[in-house]
């Protein structure tokens, strides 16, 4: 079944708005994670709140929990088929570097909520420079796997899942954007089966222009994003009515449409979604920088104070009469420093000048934060309080605390079994005894 354009650009604008709202939620935990980096580029500026790595390294913590415990799905069976097509499994796995893709995939579960890879088998050309000239030599031709930005994939606006195997429940399609340089997109492109009267007539634009530019440019994208230099392709993914077709900078511009339809012998989305908790009103998840940057803001702002009073316990303020006269400007506070000051009348200096001291941390400060740590200990799982300095823990408490936490990650790996790895596994099987089977 052919979609009519006009309906086609609905489903992208209700994919687009469905996806707004966490395009924007995106954005702003990646500056979150990162924002102590401020300080090192521009260095520390008195007076200006601290801010730490810690959600860094809360990710970070929970991200080597979880790959120390995720597990690789085996097919069962004892004849020799069945250990062929274990093996061939393993094979394409290893060589198409699928570990690494998956793990980065996983590392924006964490941050985000939830992480997409891509797996499907590629075939990658390129010319080379030999003795005889130009030639075009066979890179790679196998799996091919690739961590995807979940900014750049929009599922069905009323997809809850993306895969279900009765086919009653899964996403009916997707939209995935990509965004290239006008150069390489004139390389990937420029050769058939793609429409090249109409790749030759595309104009380079600025960055995510052509469709919805809310991508959020890295700080290395935004310095070139307005040379008028790329070009935004769309690939259109329906396994409903099997239909992929390729759009660059508009749905006017249609570069391919598949007469086979979606080209692999699955004919299933070959996209998965990964996940640290599910949302259960919409496809995507909640991540671990949600969850903890209400306590983290929290307590950087106690901190903050904290550090605010050590100075002005260090540094207090001064009161000075007013009949002295004392040039700040000319003497500066440093060791060693000699100062002169007039007007005292006869009096002593300490009658004219007090320093005043304020600020002071109540008991109850600590108090405080010890409740917002139980209950970020409570909501997460993770106990940060084992991290610090404890040297009359007993060794049950430590096991308790780490097996609160493990029991966290036992809950990551087998949502993620269920609702990637199955399917995951059932295409690459796909691939293996058709599209690889050479």
């Amino acid at each position: 079944m052919e979609l009519e354009l006009k309906e086609l650009q609905s489903r992208w604008n209700h994919a687009w708005e469905a996806k707004s709202e966490e395009i924007t939620k995106h954005s702003l935990i990646n500056l979150a994670i990162f924002e102590y980096e401020k300080h090192l580029r521009n260095g520390e500026v008195w007076g200006e709140s601290f801010r730490f790595p810690e959600l860094f390294g809360l990710k970070q913590r929970k991200f080597d929990n979880l790959i120390e415990f995720f597990p690789e799905l085996r097919i069962r069976g004892e004849n020799d088929s069945t250990l062929a097509l274990e093996a061939s499994l393993t094979h394409v796995k290893r060589i198409s570097n699928f570990e690494r893709e998956r793990n980065r995939a996983l590392e924006d579960t964490i941050s985000y909520g939830v992480g997409c890879i891509f797996a499907a088998p590629v075939r990658y050309e390129r010319k080379v420079r030999t003795k005889k000239g130009v030639e075009t030599v066979l890179a790679y031709d196998g799996l091919g796997a690739e961590r995807i930005d979940y900014r750049d994939i929009f599922p069905a606006a009323s997809a809850l899942v993306m895969h279900a195997h009765t086919g009653e429940t899964g996403c009916p399609f997707l939209f995935r954007r990509r965004i290239f340089y006008f150069s390489t997109f004139k390389q990937k492109y420029g050769k058939k089966p793609f429409d090249q009267k109409i790749v030759d007539a595309i104009v380079p634009t600025s960055f995510g222009q052509g469709f919805a530019d809310d991508r959020t440019p890295t700080q290395k994208e935004s310095k070139e994003k307005t040379q008028g230099e790329y070009v935004t392709v769309l690939e259109y993914w329906d396994q409903e009515n099997d239909i992929l077709k390729v759009f660059a900078n508009g749905f006017q511009n249609e570069i391919f449409n598949s007469e086979e339809g979606i080209p692999y012998s699955h004919k299933q989305l070959p996209f998965h979604l990964y996940y640290n908790y599910r949302r259960d009103d919409s496809i995507t998840g909640i991540g671990e920088i949600e969850l903890n940057m209400p306590y983290n803001l929290f307590r950087e702002v106690m901190f903050n104070l904290m550090v605010d009073n050590a100075k002005l316990e260090l540094q207090p303020a001064y009161i000075i009469s007013g009949d002295v006269n004392f040039n700040t400007e000319e003497q500066e506070l440093e060791p060693g420093a000699v100062f002169s000051v007039k007007g005292l009348n006869g009096g002593k200096m300490s009658d004219a000048i007090m320093p005043f001291r304020t600020g002071g941390i109540p008991a109850d400060t600590f108090n405080l934060l010890n409740t917002l740590e139980s209950s970020q200990i409570a909501v997460t799982g993770d106990d940060v309080r084992s991290l610090y300095v404890a040297p009359n823990q007993l060794a049950t408490q430590t096991l308790a605390k780490r097996e609160a936490l493990q029991k966290r990650i036992r809950g990551n790996v087998m949502r993620n079994t269920i609702e990637s790895e199955w399917y995951l596994t059932n295409q690459l099987i796909s691939y293996v005894k058709n599209e690889l089977a050479a």
